[in-house]
């Protein structure tokens, strides 16, 4: 369990809504008692723990983003290839070399996709977040990560494709 959450259970996540209303001793574990000065403190220490994770879940989640969209076009990569391997297994060698041909042009498009995705998504946001700020996204900023994610499928490809 995190460092906030050592009374309760393993697991437990800390919440903001801890009431310091409750009475001045709170039971916790196996019938120990604490002061109201205990409980002040831990509901202190919940709500810093909780402002830092409001800090850092927009860049979190701008992370899933670039994430999500690789795990996506990875899925569609190898549904393409999966596609791909049962047709060719069931036609002869020039039309086994007619599949991987076609296979490969979809694969080159499924890439584009994914990154013109990606491209239409930035092009619709003014900032994305980093670190515990927001970077505005400028020309050069959609560029910067319009290109490492474009490496990350150019990897993904490379190892998928024989």
């Amino acid at each position: 369990a995190p460092p906030c959450c050592r009374c309760r259970a393993p697991g437990r996540p800390p919440t903001e809504s801890w009431s310091l209303g409750m009475a001045a001793a709170v039971a916790c574990g196996a019938g120990s008692r604490r002061s109201l000065a205990e409980v002040a403190e831990e509901y202190q220490h919940e709500q810093r723990c909780a402002a830092l994770i409001r800090a850092r879940l927009p860049a979190r989640i701008d992370e899933l983003l670039l994430t999500e969209l690789a795990c996506c076009f990875d899925f569609r990569l190898c549904e393409l290839l999966c596609e791909t391997a049962a047709e060719a297994s069931r036609g002869d060698g020039p039309g086994a070399w007619r599949c991987a041909r076609r296979a490969l042009r979809s694969a080159c498009r499924c890439a584009a996709e994914a990154l013109d995705g990606l491209s239409a998504r930035l092009a619709a946001r003014t900032g994305i977040a980093q670190g515990e700020g927001v970077v505005r996204l400028d020309d050069a900023a959609r560029g910067g990560v319009l290109g490492r994610f474009s490496g990350d499928v150019a990897e993904l490809l490379a190892a998928a494709l024989p």
